[in-house]
């Protein structure tokens, strides 16, 4: 037997907590006469009857067949214990992610979320940072995972600042299973499927095992336009007065609202700001707007342009991974195994079409019609600014590839007396290709644009190849480009101003660990005296690098440089569980437990974990456990040794007029937008898209965390087969790192309270002439601080009758608090998440599973509160903000029926989201805390195993 692996009988009613797990864990041992001691996730030490210190989670291969899921990862997302993080939806939304998928424990980022095999660790999935793609870790072998919240890093390690997710494998491998499931999306032609292999011998007397698994997955692409629910808009209100409370609210969520500021035949704004839209023949007229529309958006019957009924809300995403394991009991409680695997993820993100957003062309321009020219004659327009969607151009595409090779060589027993021991080597490489196709090349593309008529051929030509001196790089070659109608790329044109380009990531770790343990080194009054103890060293290695023309800024995706880091890891660790009382009334046992974990990085120096935990069995009905601990997050290689980097990101002006009035000091921030020449009345009129510059900060110290943790398990002896576990746990992190945005850049420099002379508008560039904000700079600090606390709720009960057996489980969390401070030193920094898009105050999970004979239902519910539409200090500062000003709860529904027909074939078919429930007005899901909503709508499914 694997002495690593919690030996846990846990069925898909298996309570997700830790009172549930312990529960189950004495009842398998009493019922099992050749397993003695067990161990679960959060400990090293192997016990006869646990009650784990922390709140503890448990979902088990039952419950991942009745969910349907193919992604793993996803539906681990919709555990109330973990916040909307990269996931499927998500990662349209990052370049170089798309395809992957991060577990975030209590929404305090995936990065501070430690994921482990088989209690070891894994290669990263991403290069420059520790997180693990859930998407390699193969479904088919997963014999349950275990999540656990605070408490762990004395015993794991870092990064395990919020918790830890061990994906616990199928220990022997025993005939062969195939697996087919296949599903589709009610109303669009949205797909998934899985087929899986595996194959599992016992050789040499049942000494040995051998195994081996295949597995492929995948999805197609799903666009906005192909699903059925109307759009909406988040728009500024048109009679709402900025900046004065009217009684208007400022924005409204609209029905039936699109873009006009892009269209695909091109449209421009004249001096008086009216909007003229191109027809497909080059003509133009005044563009109909309605009577509602705002800066970039309008409703009912305007010029909308489909622009965005292109965007992916569920990428393509394909997935095949190879398992095999060889294990030999070379003697009775000693083992050696091998274990190997490789998996290739490969996602595909379709971009929007290219753009230009409002590209300044000259009266001269070849393409201009004597109409127009007379227009711009008549106005006094030199130049004219045109916006211009191109649908008769190859859309962007993204690929991402990842390919993860990863061996285990290990050997596990007893060693001498009690006394287990288990060392292992993990080796692991992660090689990533990122390859954007149909990308700009930024200095061609200009030079296509500024067109003019060649005085001797009279024909339409680039300006640069009359102007430009011989052999000029970038010029031989171009060919023009009109802004103007519809079809006016040539094929040759496009070739010429765009290309592909790729960057190159790996990832390499090797961990050495060794550990021993002894379950009753000696026996005192209340108990045996258990403990552990072991080493670990670990090394990695990062390398990402980006194409030439990325690193030269040739592109559109510009700026990127090479990284390249690596960081060398030493520990030592030990826990001890001392029983203290036993016996006693109201104290039938009382254990307390410790644990300590030294490390020694080689880029920030050594550090100290520690954990304190108790465990009180007050009665045989209730027990009770509390933990506090100290964890550390050593900064990962992109965080130290990230190059200057381009970036674009969203930076909305704060002294615009429409936003000027949205701080605790209006009169401050008027006063410094003033001191940056800034009008009272200034409207910024730039795509907030603004380039910028990332870096990383070779100076950064770890982060600090402080968790604690209380609970209750009752299970009553008067009501057979329930349990309820009720836990209070809270997460407090120090020395935050994380990058000051060019948002938070903009904000604090006119919000500073002694002028704009300050660090904060020095990170943000101003055009000398417009004061527009041109580029941002940002890079990695230990500024910030942030805490979450909440209550974990589990009730769990089964019931037998002569109709069949059904079994309930319920669980949710109530988010107390989650809250940040952008400068932990400065109390006014700080922001109120909860309730937030993400932060709902309540979520839960309602499990209904009914068996009789052969037939089985599951029928599942989600839950999800209501949210804040936006920033809830901004809607509280000003009520007038939205309309409405929550995202209403939402439940969702699922539902599985199976049928066996053969003891060796189970079907089953299924429906996710089954009352088809829209997306909330306005979302589409795939943005931060959105993506906890469904954008797929209601999908069915089917598949079929047959074991022999």
């Amino acid at each position: 037997m694997r002495w690593h692996e919690p030996v846990v009988n846990l069925s898909f009613t298996a309570l997700l907590f830790a009172g549930s797990s312990s529960v189950y864990a004495s009842q398998f041992a009493q019922d099992n006469d050749e397993i003695e001691r067990i161990q679960v996730t959060g400990s090293r030490i192997y016990q006869e009857s646990i009650v784990s210190p922390y709140p503890l989670t448990v979902m088990d291969e039952a419950m991942i067949e009745r969910s349907g899921a193919v992604n793993i990862g996803d539906l681990l997302n919709q555990l109330p214990s973990f916040h909307a993080g990269t996931s499927q939806q998500t990662t349209t939304e990052e370049v170089g992610a798309v395809g992957s998928n991060f577990l975030d424990l209590r929404g305090l980022d995936a990065i501070r979320t430690l994921v482990l095999v088989n209690g070891k660790r894994h290669v990263p999935g991403q290069a420059g940072s520790s997180q693990v793609d859930i998407n390699t870790i193969p479904v088919s072998w997963i014999e349950r995972v275990e999540v656990i919240t605070g408490g762990a890093s004395a015993v794991y390690g870092a990064d395990a600042v919020t918790g830890v997710v061990n994906f616990i494998l199928k220990e022997r491998i025993e005939g062969v299973e195939l697996h087919a499931q296949g599903g589709r999306a009610d109303d669009s032609n949205f797909s998934e499927y899985q087929y899986g292999l595996s194959v599992g011998h016992n050789f040499a007397d049942d000494k040995g095992n051998l195994g081996f698994s295949l597995e492929v997955a995948g999805q197609d692409t799903l666009l906005s336009k192909d699903r059925s629910f109307p759009s909406y808009a988040t728009m500024d209100h048109p009679d709402n007065e900025p900046g004065i409370r009217d009684g208007v609210p400022d924005k409204v969520h609209v029905r039936d609202a699109g873009n006009y500021w892009y269209q695909r035949n091109g449209a421009f704004q004249s001096p008086d700001g009216t909007w003229y839209l191109f027809e497909p023949n080059g003509n133009f007229r005044e563009m109909k707007l309605g009577n509602f529309f705002d800066d970039f958006r309008c409703a009912g019957d305007c010029d909308q342009d489909p622009f965005l009924d292109e965007q992916v809300l569920q990428p393509e995403y394909k997935r095949i991974t190879a398992n095999a394991k060889v294990q030999y009991e070379v003697s009775e409680d000693r083992i050696i195994y091998v274990e190997a695997k490789r998996s290739k993820v490969t996602g595909t993100n379709t971009g929007p079409y290219i753009f230009t957003d409002q590209e300044e062309i000259s009266r001269d321009n070849g393409f201009i019609s004597p109409e127009l020219g007379k227009f711009m004659d008549e106005l006094e327009m030199t130049t004219i600014p045109i916006t211009k969607v191109f649908s008769d151009m190859a859309k962007r595409r993204e690929e991402n590839t990842r390919q993860v090779t990863q061996g285990v060589l290990g050997f596990e027993g007893l060693l001498i007396s009690e006394w287990m021991l288990d060392v292992s080597f993990v080796w692991g490489q992660m090689d990533g290709e990122s390859k954007n196709f149909n990308n700009l090349i930024s200095e061609r593309w200009a030079y296509a644009f500024d067109a003019v008529i060649d005085p001797i051929t009279n024909q339409v030509v680039c300006r640069a190849t009359l102007e430009a001196p011989p052999d000029t790089p970038d010029v031989e070659g171009c060919i023009p480009v009109s802004l103007i109608g519809s079809n006016t790329v040539s094929t040759a044109a496009e070739r010429w101003a765009t290309t592909t380009t790729s960057t190159i990531d790996k990832v390499f770790q090797n961990v050495f660990s060794a550990s021993l343990a002894h379950p009753a080194i000696a026996e005192l009054p209340a108990g045996d005296l258990s403990i552990s103890f072991g080493i670990e060293h670990r090394r990695e290695k990062s390398d990402s690098r980006p194409d030439p023309f990325i690193v030269e800024g040739v592109t559109e995706f510009s700026g990127a440089q090479p990284v390249l880091g690596k960081v060398k890891v030493s520990e030592a660790y030990s826990e001890l569980l001392i029983p203290l009382f036993s016996g006693y009334a109201f104290m039938e046992q009382f254990d307390f437990d410790i644990a300590g974990r030294w490390a020694d990085y080689s880029t920030s120096g050594d550090n100290f974990t520690w954990k304190l935990g108790l465990n009180w069995e007050i009665t045989s009905s209730i027990k009770t456990r509390a933990t506090v601990s100290k964890a550390v997050r050593a900064p990962n290689i992109n965080e130290l040794f990230l190059p200057q980097n381009g970036n674009f990101d969203e930076v909305f002006d704060p002294c615009d007029i429409k936003a000027v009035s949205d701080t605790d000091n209006v009169e401050r921030r008027k006063a410094n937008c003033q001191a940056l020449g800034l009008s009272d009345d200034f409207e910024s009129s730039v795509n907030p898209f603004i380039f910028g510059l990332d870096s990383g900060n070779p100076n950064l110290k770890p982060e600090t965390s402080h968790s604690q943790t209380v609970g209750v398990v009752y299970t009553p002896d008067f009501l057979p087969d329930f349990s309820m576990a009720i836990d209070y746990w809270n997460i407090e992190i120090d020395d935050v790192i994380k990058p000051l945005s060019g948002q938070s850049n903009a904000i604090l420099c006119v919000d500073h309270p002694t002028g704009i002379q300050n660090d904060f508008c020095a990170q943000i560039t101003r055009d000398p002439d417009t004061g527009e904000i041109t580029q941002w700079r940002s890079k990695f600090q230990n500024l910030a601080k942030s805490e979450a606390s909440g209550l974990d709720i589990e009730l769990n009960h089964s019931l037998s009758t002569d109709y069949g057996d059904l079994s309930t489980q319920l669980i949710a969390t109530h988010l107390i608090k989650q809250e940040g401070l952008s400068f932990q030193n400065d109390p006014t920094s700080k922001s109120d998440d909860r309730e937030e898009l993400g932060n709902p105050k309540w979520q839960g999970l309602l499990n209904l599973d009914y068996f009789i004979d052969k037939f089985s239902v599951a029928w599942t519910t989600r839950y999800l509160d209501r949210q804040f539409f936006d920033s809830k200090e901004t809607i509280q500062k000003n009520p007038e903000a939205y309309l409405p000003k929550y995202v209403g709860s939402v439940t969702y529904h699922d539902v599985q029926i199976g049928y066996e027909f053969l003891p060796q074939v189970k079907a089953y078919a299924g429906a996710q989201n089954a009352f088809d429930k829209d997306i909330p007005l306005g979302f589409t899901g795939v943005v931060g805390g959105t993506a906890q909503y469904d954008n797929v709508g209601r999908s069915f499914y089917a598949g079929i195993r047959y074991q022999f």
